[in-house]
């Protein structure tokens, strides 16, 4: 479905915008298919000059749905399964703006590895998601400071438990 594949072209380029000819070439459909594709709950158009500028808005709703297209590549990536693979008894929390959902293109992968110092090779998995992976090993919880700590509580517990 073509509004489905324009919507997820969309969230795998967040904070880009794209003319209609782009897009069409992109998802290798007519400039016209594109126009009728537009789900403007989740899209926004705006015209600059004479051209009509598409991109994802950033209402609550198109928020939300970007989290859970986030956390579906982590998941069909093999990222999930890896790392409960090689970190048992480790908790891991994915932080920063890719778990909120709003992430742009260049963003990164915050994750938070709280546990025992387990060193674990992310590379492919940065290669196949296009984006780099930051994580960050604590020993607990409780050392980390005041505000980055707020911060991975807000994240999305991905293994173990807090």
């Amino acid at each position: 479905m073509l509004k489905q594949r324009l919507l997820d072209f969309l969230m795998m380029h967040a904070g880009e915008e794209y003319n209609q000819r782009q897009l069409a070439k992109a998802l290798n459909v007519s400039e016209p298919a594109i126009m009728k594709a537009i789900d403007t709950k989740h899209i926004k158009v705006r015209r600059a000059y004479n051209q009509k500028l598409i991109t994802l808005n950033d209402k609550q709703e198109t928020i939300w749905l970007k989290r859970a297209y986030n956390l579906k590549l982590l998941a069909t990536s093999g990222l999930l399964t890896q790392l409960k693979k090689k970190l048992p008894g480790i908790t891991v929390i994915l932080f920063g703006s890719f778990a909120d959902g709003q992430d742009t293109n260049g963003s990164d992968i915050d994750l938070a590895f709280i546990g025992e110092k387990i060193n674990i090779d992310l590379s492919s998995y940065e290669t196949l998601l296009n984006r780099k992976i930051h994580v960050s090993h604590y020993d607990e919880l409780r050392k980390i400071n005041g505000h980055l700590r707020v911060n991975i509580l807000n994240g999305i517990t991905l293994h173990g438990h807090i």
